[in-house]
């Protein structure tokens, strides 16, 4: 059996995001929608007739090789991929091949880490969506949801599969999942921390969770002198050998790219502190 992509989630959707690999910052292609379907619908005759297949450029959010991939034009994707093709990979014809082949968005290598059950389990918050609104960031919670990475949405799952609540009930109860107002690469790490002490001491719903982001915002600052005599020099953070909440938080919390290691983990050190103090209190 086939393990489930976010790139087609359900058999009636797929998801285009990525494609074409050359488009302008911030493209959504929610915002084009009348055009996009007529250009792929003449894109998917054009293939299936193979008339008109000479080579052409690639750019912005126009690419003659991304079409309806069935009759009831339903499901958009890459008529070029070899699943389409009996297995024979025809990308190469726009110019991009390899980096059609090899681009994947950071939600997806998310998605992709998670279990198949769980997978399963938050893939529902986009159940019903067609393949344009599957595709668009703005209009797919799971594009928020996949940045808190596999340890929290692992754990969560898990709750909920303990208290018998589907889905929604889970976000309804922890709205900060997908509420839009936080960045999850910056947060994840104290989230994981939360995480760790709920398991082994408290359930995740008694945690305040609504006070907690902010708890840690102040809490963090009244120490941030510590940080400030981290030097920001040394190795890329994203090169460093520790786990990837880690470089987040350094990255994304801290706006900080380059510190060496031994700097790192005294990070790390004071959050686990602040963490604690916070859920203490």
């Amino acid at each position: 059996m086939n393990r489930l992509t976010l790139c087609m989630p359900f058999n009636d959707t797929s998801c285009f995001r990525c494609c074409p690999p050359i488009r302008p910052a911030g493209y959504d292609h929610l915002l084009y929608v009348s055009s996009l379907k007529r250009e792929f619908r003449e894109n998917r005759d054009r293939w299936l007739s193979r008339t008109d297949l000479r080579d052409k450029p690639v750019v912005g959010f126009w690419c003659w090789g991304l079409g309806y991939l069935n009759p009831a034009l339903g499901t958009i994707g890459c008529l070029l991929h070899p699943e389409q093709n009996q297995g024979v990979d025809l990308r190469m014809l726009t110019g991009y091949g390899a980096k059609c082949a090899r681009e994947l968005c950071y939600e997806a290598r998310q998605f992709s880490l998670l279990l198949e059950d769980t997978k399963i389990f938050w893939r529902e918050l986009a159940r019903g969506l067609g393949s344009f609104y599957f595709s668009s960031p703005c209009s797919n919670p799971l594009f928020y949801l996949m940045r808190w990475g596999p340890f929290i949405l692992e754990a969560f799952k898990s709750f909920a599969d303990r208290q018998s609540w589907s889905v929604t009930e889970v976000v309804w109860h922890f709205p900060f999942l997908i509420n839009g107002y936080l960045e999850p690469r910056a947060w994840r790490l104290p989230v994981e921390i939360a995480i760790r002490v709920a398991v082994r001491q408290i359930e995740l719903e008694n945690i305040y969770w609504d006070g907690f982001f902010s708890t840690v915002i102040k809490r963090w600052s009244e120490v941030v002198c510590n940080v400030a005599k981290l030097s920001q020099n040394g190795p890329y953070v994203h090169s460093l050998a520790v786990k990837d909440s880690l470089k987040d938080f350094v990255r994304f919390f801290l706006g900080i790219s380059r510190m060496d290691l031994f700097q790192v983990l005294k990070v790390e050190e004071i959050l686990r502190k602040v963490v604690l103090d916070v859920l203490e209190s």
